[in-house]
């Protein structure tokens, strides 16, 4: 007698969890063929990590009638590259990001950013920042900076900064920085006369190097 589709998955994730995603697949395969739908999930990864994505697609749509929003994340990533099916994968992202899934609202808001639809986009950084998921306070913080937004920039880092990321730690050095220097008073170099030579000496402020975050 065969095992079981829950024998086979249990069989196949040790397999999966070490990267050996090749080995894992008949396995998996042979599970799901069953209806075992997190054995579908697994398949659909296992499929899409070893190069081979579109032998992915009929598991990914099995997941996807399922509403299976971990899974859908991914298949939305496969999507996108496809321009017809690209409203499906933003519909895909929306739908996980509104139940919880934070990589789903983390691409969704690096999608929207990239698109021209910055402030939809921010939301969904944020919220995936909120869900755990703390490269979209990274990325909202950078779209902060570039609008020379200092404050809510500042705001987005916070978090990465309780947890020592040392970009957000670059980041906010280059802030304080800016900050710094729109604080100092101003002086009109030009009026600053050498005595001796009798010239005028044009001094230029100290320069903050530009940081370009994504």
């Amino acid at each position: 007698m065969g095992n079981s589709p829950q024998e086979l998955y249990d069989l196949a994730m040790p397999l999966y969890e070490e990267s050996r995603y090749v080995e894992a697949i008949d396995l998996f395969k042979e599970a799901a063929d069953q209806g075992h739908l997190p054995s579908a999930e697994k398949l659909a990864n296992c499929y899409n990590r070893s190069g081979s994505s579109e032998l992915a697609v009929p598991y990914w749509e099995i997941c996807r009638k399922a509403n299976n929003h971990s899974a859908n994340t991914n298949y939305a990533g496969y999507l996108k590259e496809f321009s017809d099916k690209q409203d499906l994968a933003k519909e895909l992202w929306r739908n996980a990001a509104d139940a919880g899934i934070s990589q789903a609202a983390f691409n969704l808001g690096v999608w929207l950013k990239n698109s021209d639809q910055v402030e939809e986009g921010k939301t969904y950084l944020k919220k995936s920042g909120d869900l755990g998921y703390l490269d979209g306070y990274f990325v909202l913080a950078g779209i902060y900076y570039r609008a020379e937004e200092w404050n809510q920039a500042k705001e987005a880092l916070a978090p990465l900064i309780e947890d020592e990321d040392p970009r957000a730690e670059t980041m906010m050095a280059a802030i304080d920085q800016k900050l710094n220097v729109f604080d100092r008073p101003v002086v009109n170099h030009y009026e600053r006369i050498n005595k001796k030579s009798g010239i005028h000496n044009e001094e230029g402020d100290s320069k903050t190097a530009g940081i370009d975050w994504i």
